[in-house]
């Protein structure tokens, strides 16, 4: 049986594994080409850095927004 992290695109954010999901990176590239995209989230801002990095590699500068709403 092979490795997860052999098959998919992994990091870890503090003890959690996050995976991401096949063709994750042609879906944004997409995205990013016909649409303003923006991040609205209720995470911390240490943790919604890692994830945007982690997801948006190359094309995170050209999110609209990132909001992080802490308290919904």
């Amino acid at each position: 049986m092979s490795n997860v992290s052999d098959d998919y695109d992994c990091c870890l954010l503090l003890q959690f594994a996050m995976f991401k999901r096949l063709y994750c990176d042609e879906f944004l590239h997409f995205c990013f080409q016909r649409f303003n995209v923006g991040v609205r989230t209720s995470i911390f801002r240490f943790n919604t850095e890692r994830v945007v990095d982690f997801l948006m590699r190359e094309n995170q500068h050209k999110l609209l927004f990132c909001w992080l709403s802490l308290f919904i």
